[in-house]
């Protein structure tokens, strides 16, 4: 269909959202139990994200500043960089009786007073080996049916995981123990539990697990516009086993535990941050757009003088959800797309104003356009999401800095 590359897109960005670690990937596949293969398609504003997965001290060793090593995968956060390496961090060393020397610190962080940033570096986080377990580990296994497998950092590795997938294609025993440390998900912010709002994550050929994440703009109120902020992460220890009996596949954790905290101070980078506003007239409906945003993020709120933004009511696959009855797209002066980062809905059911975070681009625009496009009226995915090419000819708002 015509609208297939645009629901794609809205698709990719939607699905960005919330951090969810490798290993609560693996843990939430493998909580499927019997039955079969689970095929779910989530309607748009309601759809799980997830984070996406690429394959001290107060001066931080020279080439560790992880800001600039995503900066491939994320243009903004090397226009940050230099202001993300101004934390005094404190590391913690762990030595593991499986790992051996796990060296784990906040590398580097970002706070412009609006949003927060926070790059993690954990080395030699993670191992694979083959592993049988003996009967009595099996007894508090769970048997799966869709595991998800590990990547594999050596070649070593690969192959074991290679003989795993053979064992269970042949119906030959097999076994492999995964040991990893990791960090929680719960991020202290100033002793306030701050959960991730998106992230980036990889792992290398040495087994050292780097993170960047994210957290909802604008911050809770009273983090916003501090001098300074205090940062605690947990880290934990695990152990876990997947083994195939010859039938099945089943899952076990051999151990878990508290392994430290890493903190680390971030002062508030000077950071500039701007104020747009506009409008104009569509289809004989008013609307009013204002926007704040900064080179992280940004907020931007839509109302009109009518009931145009009042929730319609979708349904696709067995789902229903209620969203606005307009696709919105904001762009700068050159056309360059900021993505929605709204992607579960909660924010987008606030109706007239309609309020939505937008990603940064790194750098602040002198004007938004933002383009609003009436969905269709058919309750169907397909349909909900306009054509793209409406937007040429599309009347929209033109935002203009507030002096």
């Amino acid at each position: 269909m015509k609208h297939d590359k645009f629901i794609r897109e809205s698709l990719d960005q939607n699905l960005s959202g919330l951090h969810v670690s490798r290993q609560q990937q693996i843990d939430m596949i493998d909580e499927i139990v019997g039955g079969a293969k689970m095929k779910r398609k989530m309607p748009l504003s309601v759809a799980l994200a997830a984070i996406l997965i690429l394959t001290s001290v107060t001066a931080l060793a020279v080439g560790t500043n992880l800001f600039n090593y995503f900066a491939n995968h994320d243009a903004r956060y090397g226009k940050v960089a230099e202001q993300a390496a101004n934390v005094t961090a404190e590391p913690v060393e762990i030595e593991s009786t499986e790992l051996g020397k796990v060296d784990a610190r906040i590398d580097s962080a970002y706070y412009d007073g609006q949003t927060l940033s926070v790059a993690l570096m954990i080395e030699n986080a993670t191992r694979i080996e083959a592993y049988t377990p003996s009967a009595e580990e099996l007894t508090d296994a769970r048997r799966v049916l869709d595991p998800v497998r590990p990547l594999g950092n050596t070649e070593a590795e690969q192959q074991i995981l290679a003989a795993f997938d053979a064992a269970v294609e042949s119906g030959t025993p097999f076994g492999y123990a995964l040991y990893r440390v990791y960090p929680s998900d719960h991020t202290y912010v100033n002793e306030i539990d701050l959960p991730p709002y998106t992230g980036l994550e990889d792992y290398n050929s040495d087994g050292a697990h780097r993170m960047i994440r994210n957290y909802g703009a604008p911050l809770p109120e009273e983090l916003q516009n501090l001098d300074i902020l205090s940062l605690s992460i947990k880290l934990y220890e695990a152990a876990s086993v997947h083994y195939f009996d010859g039938e099945d596949i089943y899952h076990y954790e051999l151990e878990l535990r508290e392994a430290g905290v890493i903190t680390a101070t971030v002062p508030r980078a000077d950071a500039e941050k701007r104020s747009y506003a506009g409008s104009a007239e569509i289809e004989g409906i008013t609307f009013t757009v204002d926007a704040t945003l900064t080179a992280m993020q940004g907020i931007i709120s839509l109302s009109a003088d009518q009931d145009v933004l009042e929730p319609v009511t979708y349904e696709y696959g067995g789902e229903s959800w209620q969203a606005p009855a307009w696709q919105i797209i904001v762009t700068d002066e050159t056309g360059r797309e900021y993505d929605n980062l709204d992607s579960d809905g909660d924010r987008l059911l606030q109706f007239n104003p309609l309020e939505f975070s937008v990603k940064g681009s790194g750098e602040l625009p002198n004007e938004l356009h933002v383009y609003l496009l009436r969905a269709g009226e058919e309750p169907d995915t397909y349909v909900y999401w306009p054509d793209e090419d409406a937007k040429i000819e599309n009347v929209h708002l033109v935002l203009a800095v507030n002096e």
